[in-house]
């Protein structure tokens, strides 16, 4: 069967538990600093646990929540359908349109890619 791509919401804490190693509802809820409900955050991680997304575990009265890495590895092959289509398979040119085209990229996410571009080189 296949799967359905994340919703709004999901992109969301999906984003925000790349951040972190690990975070409960509230967490997650004070990070996004909106509207939305805390019963509602929750829903959509437990609904995300059992979609296998992530994992809990109980801690005191809450639980955590974690990024199940073999279901994040699932994107890779998405990625790189979307790299040969689109830029002819050119990793460079995709980082390029990326950055070029996000207006809103901040200092402390070039300062995350510069970082990572050095870990890939020391590798």
């Amino acid at each position: 069967m296949k799967r359905a791509p994340l919703g709004e919401l999901e992109n969301e804490v999906y984003s925000l538990l790349r951040k972190k190693e690990k975070a409960s509802v509230r967490d997650i809820c004070d990070e996004l600093q909106n509207s939305r409900k805390y019963t509602t955050i929750m829903t959509v991680m437990n609904r995300m646990v059992i979609k296998g997304d992530l994992f809990r575990e109980k801690s005191g009265a809450c639980y955590l929540y974690w990024i199940n890495k073999k279901q994040s590895k699932k994107l890779a092959p998405i990625l790189a359908q979307l790299k040969e289509k689109l830029f002819k398979g050119n990793t460079s040119e995709m980082v390029s349109y990326l950055l070029e085209e996000d207006t809103n990229i901040t200092e402390d996410e070039l300062s995350e890619i510069e970082k990572l571009i050095k870990e890939m080189k020391s590798k």
